[in-house]
């Protein structure tokens, strides 16, 4: 049985550095099918990350992350 490997590759874009977060968008292929938003955010010592993947992921992790904090800091 012959395997053929086949080629995938991922691009980053729409970077978007900020204070005490970092989140980017990566597409498979270069295609509009297929994109994974993710997101990472640091408050004090506690630290959240969310991946979103679909067609149209957007700005979910980052409003996850911001939940996740939020939830995380309560008194």
């Amino acid at each position: 049985m012959d395997v053929t490997p086949i080629s995938t590759s991922w691009t980053i874009t729409d970077r978007r550095p900020g204070d005490e977060r970092v989140s980017w968008v990566v597409e498979k292929n270069a295609s509009d099918v297929w994109h994974c938003s993710k997101a990472y955010r640091v408050q004090g010592n506690i630290v959240a990350a969310a991946t979103v993947c679909g067609r149209d992921a957007n700005a979910g992790p980052d409003q996850l992350v911001d939940i996740m904090i939020a939830n995380a800091t309560k008194n």
